[in-house]
């Protein structure tokens, strides 16, 4: 039998430290950049990138169309216009403020106050009553007037929430004030023995969505966007009342 204890030179090659570096260096010279380029884009296209979103803003205060941008978070809140004060001296009812929707699947609606109208042990007398909400996660309804008392008209509800406008005042003596938007009712006129009551606010809606929630308005959408009228108040004499405030939509996104 022949014994060969000398080993080739090329297994101590293998064997070598040199060897393995040489094959590391080798496939990362043949691989450089492809591997990582691949990987990259199939988990990006695997996981998804997020959706680019540009934060903003618009407010309506008249009707128009809002058109769906790219969102992460959707909000929308909704005021509904002022009612309009009753006329010291006249039974003539003031106007109810017009109603303010979102026309998504599930439109987002405040509702306008009623009108004013003047004290009277004859015909039905009282403010007009807030208006209130429907389609929201939340919101409020609209505020209530208060009672005429001697030259004194009744002053106006306010808009609903935070951020609703101011009743007007009642008249001494002489014509209510407008309410201020978004949906403060108008303010009673007033006039001794005869003040009339005010206008009620209009209501609040509030609304928010993600993307994917039940009927969550889609990128580039357009939304049909109402925004109520504010009621005029009566005017029959010198002692008017003064004019219901429209309402309003503000959208904001991010």
């Amino acid at each position: 039998m022949i014994r060969c204890s000398a080993v080739p030179a090329w297994v101590e090659w293998i064997r070598s430290p040199s060897h393995d570096r040489e094959q590391r260096a080798a496939r990362a010279l043949r691989y450089r950049g492809r591997p990582a380029t691949v990987a990259t884009g199939f988990f990006m296209a695997v996981a998804g990138a997020p959706r680019p979103v540009t934060p903003g803003s618009q407010t309506f205060t008249s009707s128009g169309t809002f058109i769906v941008p790219a969102y992460n978070e959707l909000v929308v809140e909704v005021w509904g216009a002022g009612g309009g004060g009753g006329n010291a001296g006249s039974v003539t009812l003031g106007t109810s403020g017009g109603d303010s929707s979102f026309g998504s699947s599930t439109p987002v609606q405040a509702f306008g106050g009623g009108g004013g109208r003047m004290t009277t042990g004859v015909f039905p007398e009282g403010g007009g009553a807030g208006g209130s909400f429907a389609g929201a996660d939340s919101g409020n309804n609209g505020g209530s007037t208060s009672a005429p008392a001697g030259a004194s008209g009744g002053t106006g509800g306010s808009g609903g929430g935070t951020g609703g406008g101011n009743g007007g005042n009642g008249g001494n003596n002489g014509p209510g004030s407008n309410g201020a938007a978004p949906g403060g009712g108008g303010g009673g006129g007033g006039l001794v023995g005869n003040s009339a009551f005010a206008g009620g606010g209009g209501g609040r809606a509030l609304k928010a969505w993600t993307p994917g929630d039940a009927g969550a308005p889609a990128v580039g959408d357009s939304i049909a966007v109402t925004v109520g009228a504010g009621g005029p108040g009566t005017a029959v004499n010198d002692n008017f009342g003064g004019n219901g405030a429209r309402g309003e939509v503000r959208i904001s996104w991010s």
